[in-house]
């Protein structure tokens, strides 16, 4: 069976529910994935991202639409996932990422969600995740990751799932 794409303008009314936590709508046509309503998201967001796409050889990404355009255009890159002009989401399982995960990934205070499954990410998780207190999904498996779990994202209260099988961590899994 061959593939169904979304396509289309997204509904602003979707960004609106006070409830929304999650959702994935990447991989997609959208005529319109900007849903910041037009607002710029902060500069360490932005370096935050670009250094994911610098470390993570993102030039050769299977899926880097709209990536490395100008500033304000975060939210329609593929895989970043806003709400209000904040990024709540970077899914980008399944994408041919390779090399390592920057520290600067900690800079994405408002991210909910990071999914970075089944690519080839090398190094250690860096341990300033552990800054993103609000995160509630962090998937990793599938990597080629190694050393240890951070001892520190035993701190966060929110998080629900963890997902860092298939890889190459050792020692324990840290306790809250």
């Amino acid at each position: 069976a061959l593939p169904i794409y979304l396509s289309g303008n997204l509904p602003s009314a979707l960004y609106q529910l006070p409830n929304l936590q999650y959702h994935n709508l990447s991989g997609n046509n959208w005529d319109d994935l900007d849903n910041s309503a037009n607002e710029t998201i902060k500069a360490t967001h932005r370096e935050a991202l670009l250094a994911l796409y610098e470390s993570s050889n993102g030039d050769y990404w299977i899926h880097n639409d709209n990536w490395l355009v100008e500033v304000g255009t975060e939210c329609s890159w593929y895989g970043v996932e806003c709400i209000n002009a904040e990024i709540r989401g970077l899914v980008l399982s399944e994408n041919n990422l390779t090399g390592t995960l920057p520290v600067e990934i900690g800079n994405l205070s408002h991210l909910r969600w990071l999914h970075l499954s089944d690519n080839e990410l090398t190094g250690s998780i860096p341990s300033t995740l552990a800054s993103i207190s609000d995160i509630e999904q962090i998937r990793l498996e599938s990597n080629q990751l190694d050393g240890s779990i951070p001892a520190n994202l035993a701190g966060l209260g929110k998080l629900e799932k963890l997902h860092l099988q298939n890889n190459q961590l050792i020692g324990s899994v840290p306790e809250a």
